[in-house]
C-alpha cells in the first residue's frame, strides 16, 4: 500500500477515535475535571453513567468514585504483597474521601486547577491520601512549594517514595488528583445543609424545593441525606422527611403525590429499603430490590426508569436502566 495511503488511513482513524471519545459528554466532562482521562485505554464508555446535569462537587465525587473502582480492578501481579495491602488502605481512605464530598475551594483563580491544600486547610485527594498514611509532612511540603502543580509536573523524591511504597504508578496518583473549577458566592437558602447535595428537585405545586446528598443537618433539623426546603418572603424553612436515608441520594423526582428517590443506601427511615425508596408524605417505603448504585431517576409515560451500575436481586446482573412494573424492577 502507498505511503501517503497509509497516512490517510491513519488520519481517518484518528478521527473517528476522536469523534468516538467526544460523543459521550459524561466522559467529556470527566475529562474537564482531569484531563488523565483521555489517556486511559480500558475505558467501556458505555458503562459509564448517563449524563446529567450535577453540581461540580458531584462531578468530583463521581469521578474519584470511577478511577477508585478502576484501580481497584487493575492487576498488581507486579506488587509485593505490602504494596497491595498499602494500596488497597490507600483506595479505601479515597473511598472515604470522596463519599465525605470536602475538596479544596477555587476561590482565588479563574480557570480550574488542582488545590493540593487549600486555605481552609482542606486536602486534595492525593493529599489526603499521603497524609492517612502518616506522611502529612510530605503533603504539606508539596503544599508550601507548589500548590497549583499537577502530580504529573512534581518532582519530589519523597512523593515518588510514597507511590512506589503504596503500589501506586505516578500515573495512576495524577489520575486520581482532579482540577476544581473557579468558585462564586451564591446567596445561602436558610442555614444551607451540612453536607454535600447531589440532587434538586422542584415540586411547583407544592411549593417544595427536595435536596438530596450526602448530608446529616438541614437547617438547624436533623435531617439524614435527604429534605426539603419551603420559601416565603424570602424566609427559608427546612423539613425533615422522618428519619430519612441511611445512604447517599442521587436522584429525587415526584408522582403521583409520592417523592421517590435513588442512590446508594440499606435503609429508608426505619425501613430496608435497598437503593430505591418513596416518601408518602409521612412514611418511607422500600421498593424492590437492587444492588450496586443508582444514579439517576426518572418520569417518563407515567412510568418510574432508574439508571446506574446495579444488578437487581436474584434476576439480573450488569443491569444499567431498569423500569418498575408496580412490584419490581425489569431490565429494559
Amino acid at each position: 500500500m502507498p505511503t501517503h495511503m497509509k497516512n490517510l488511513i491513519a488520519i481517518m482513524l484518528l478521527l473517528w477515535s476522536t469523534v468516538t471519545v467526544t460523543a459521550n459528554p459524561t466522559f467529556d466532562k470527566l475529562a474537564d475535571v482531569n484531563r488523565c482521562w483521555l489517556d486511559q485505554q480500558d475505558i467501556n464508555l458505555n458503562s459509564l453513567p448517563a449524563y446529567r446535569d450535577r453540581s461540580e462537587t458531584s462531578w468530583i465525587q463521581l469521578h474519584l468514585s470511577l478511577v477508585e473502582q478502576k484501580l481497584r480492578a487493575r492487576n498488581t501481579a507486579n506488587l509485593n504483597p505490602v504494596q497491595v495491602k498499602n494500596r488497597m488502605n490507600a483506595l479505601g481512605h479515597l473511598h472515604e474521601y470522596w463519599m465525605a464530598g470536602n475538596f479544596p475551594k477555587n476561590e482565588d483563580y479563574s480557570y480550574r486547577t488542582p488545590i493540593f491544600i487549600d486555605k481552609y486547610n482542606t486536602f486534595c485527594a492525593v493529599g489526603y491520601l499521603v497524609k492517612t498514611s502518616g506522611h502529612e509532612a510530605v503533603s504539606r511540603m508539596i503544599a508550601a512549594k507548589t500548590n497549583l502543580a499537577y502530580v504529573k509536573d512534581m518532582n519530589y523524591p519523597e512523593l515518588d517514595r510514597w507511590a512506589a511504597d503504596n503500589g501506586f504508578s505516578k500515573d495512576e496518583l495524577a489520575w486520581i488528583q482532579p482540577g476544581y473549577p473557579p468558585g462564586d458566592n451564591p446567596d445561602q437558602v436558610g442555614d444551607g445543609v451540612d453536607g454535600v447535595v447531589n440532587r434538586l428537585y422542584a415540586d411547583d405545586a407544592g411549593g417544595k424545593l427536595y435536596v438530596g446528598g450526602s448530608f446529616s443537618q438541614a437547617g438547624t433539623l436533623q435531617a439524614s441525606n435527604i429534605a426539603y426546603v419551603t420559601e416565603s418572603n424570602n424566609v427559608y424553612t427546612w423539613h425533615a422527611m422522618g428519619d430519612g436515608i441511611n445512604g447517599t441520594v442521587n436522584a429525587i423526582v415526584a408522582l403521583n403525590g409520592k417523592v421517590y428517590v435513588a442512590g446508594n443506601f440499606t435503609e429508608a427511615g426505619d425501613q430496608a429499603a435497598t437503593n430505591v425508596a418513596y416518601w408518602d408524605g409521612s412514611s418511607w417505603h422500600s421498593m424492590g430490590c437492587t444492588y450496586g448504585t443508582i444514579y439517576d431517576l426518572i418520569v417518563y409515560k407515567n412510568e418510574l426508569y432508574i439508571s446506574g451500575s446495579f444488578d437487581v436481586c436474584a434476576a439480573m446482573s450488569d443491569v444499567h436502566v431498569a423500569r418498575w412494573n408496580g412490584s419490581n424492577w425489569q431490565q429494559v
